[in-house]
């Protein structure tokens, strides 16, 4: 998959890639194989997840599950 640049994206679909990069993570899935399921960089979703692992949970309006 072609990856693209995040911030291109809506904030409403930048939101959800963030949910689904951290539900992956959270099922013990490697960045890169996030990366290639989101079609986001691998350093974007390093970031996001560990911002997420960091309490950082103001891009996310409820917790995930």
């Amino acid at each position: 998959m072609e990856k693209t640049d995040a911030r291109k994206h809506t904030q409403e679909v930048q939101q959800e890639l963030r949910k689904q990069a951290v539900r992956l993570r959270k099922q013990k899935r490697k960045y890169r194989e996030i990366s290639e399921i989101t079609g986001v960089h691998i350093d974007t979703v390093c970031r996001w997840c560990k911002s997420y692992e960091r309490g950082g949970v103001k891009f996310h309006n409820k917790p995930i599950k």
